[in-house]
């Protein structure tokens, strides 16, 4: 089944099926939730602005929970807006199995993402 968006730049077709894949990898989607971690709230990053200060804020929020490297990915894409959002799911499935390459590859492709 074909999904017809809009975009900045117009219309987009998808195929259905694209919205249930992950690009994380099995170990950062297996990685269970701390017990008592209560999601953060982030303004949604639509990628209109600065993504290096949009990393730093999301790193300084999340320091309260130490380095947890597949915590911070999990959580980063839930903080995504919708076209931000649509570059991440656009990544490989099982491409990213840690915080560095989701960060590094967040920042080399900020100009697709606003």
């Amino acid at each position: 089944m074909e999904i017809t968006s809009i975009t900045r730049d117009g219309f987009s077709t998808f195929e259905a099926e694209d919205l249930g894949t992950s690009p994380f990898s099995q170990g950062v989607r297996k990685f269970s939730l701390l017990e008592k971690f209560n999601v953060l709230r982030f303004v949604l990053y639509n990628g209109t602005s600065d993504p290096a200060a949009r990393l730093r804020h999301f790193i300084q929020r999340m320091l309260v929970w130490g380095d947890e490297d597949y915590l911070n990915c999990r959580v980063f894409s839930s903080s995504l807006g919708d076209l931000p959002l649509r570059w991440f799911c656009s990544l490989p499935e099982g491409s990213i199995s840690s915080w560095r390459q989701l960060r590094n590859s967040f920042l080399e492709n900020s100009r697709l993402i606003g």
